[in-house]
């Protein structure tokens, strides 16, 4: 008999194969993160874009309601009311609202608001609309961005000259204010060409002083001659 072994094949290593991390983790955890991501976008979009926080103060609130109210420039909606409250000692109402973020660079110095309601005045009958729609808050502005404001003093009345209206102001003086009146039309061979504003005493309380508001183009005939 021969002393030698017989060969046998050595022994396998085997190995369990390793898998990396992205491998392991399964498609199905992709779907709940992808949600996630979007549910993030979509509230960081919405908080982006829900516009300036204001305040208007007003002495009469009367009809103003969180989240009704809406806010108009133009008859277009530009904001709406997200609260309401009064002041410190009970003395206004405070009108908190939140405006389109385009539109509050505008809102400077120069910005009013006002509560538009029925109201019946020498120049006729106005907010008839708002009998069915209810109240709004209207604004009113020039188109040149200043610096901007978040605090306002809300108009008793509306000014009858907007800050867009094009025309010339003019000041009329007069010893009796008996038959003067805000709004009056003032007429050129019986046209209307303009109008007249609130009439207010003077200092020394011996004049009535008004102004008037010519409409262009009429406002280009004024000269040093023209009387009223």
């Amino acid at each position: 008999m021969s002393d030698t072994q017989p060969i046998r094949p050595a022994p396998l290593d085997v190995r369990p194969n390793k898998q990396t991390a992205w491998r392991q983790l399964s498609l199905i955890w992709f779907v709940p993160l992808v949600a996630l991501c979007i549910s993030l976008w979509a509230a960081w979009q919405n908080y982006a874009d829900r516009g300036t926080l204001i305040t208007i103060s007003f002495e009469n609130a009367s009809g103003i309601s969180a989240g009704e109210t809406r806010i108009k420039y133009r008859d277009v909606i530009i904001g709406e009311v997200e609260g309401v409250e009064f002041s410190a000692g009970l003395t206004n109402v405070l009108v908190h609202a939140r405006i389109d973020k385009t539109v509050a660079p505008y809102l400077d110095d120069d910005a009013e608001f006002w509560i538009v309601r029925p109201d019946v005045s020498v120049r006729g009958i106005t907010g008839l609309e708002t009998v069915l729609s209810g109240v709004f808050i209207e604004g009113n502005w020039d188109t040149n961005a200043d610096v901007a404001r978040y605090n306002f003093v809300g108009l008793d009345r509306p000014n009858l000259t907007r800050a867009s209206q094009r025309g010339t102001r003019v000041v009329l003086r007069a010893d009796d204010g008996g038959s003067i009146s805000a709004g009056a039309p003032v007429l050129h061979k019986g046209i209307e060409v303009g109008y007249l504003e609130t009439p207010e005493l003077s200092l020394d309380g011996n004049e009535i002083i008004v102004n008037a508001f010519i409409e262009s183009p009429f406002d280009r005939w004024i000269t040093s001659s023209t009387r009223f």
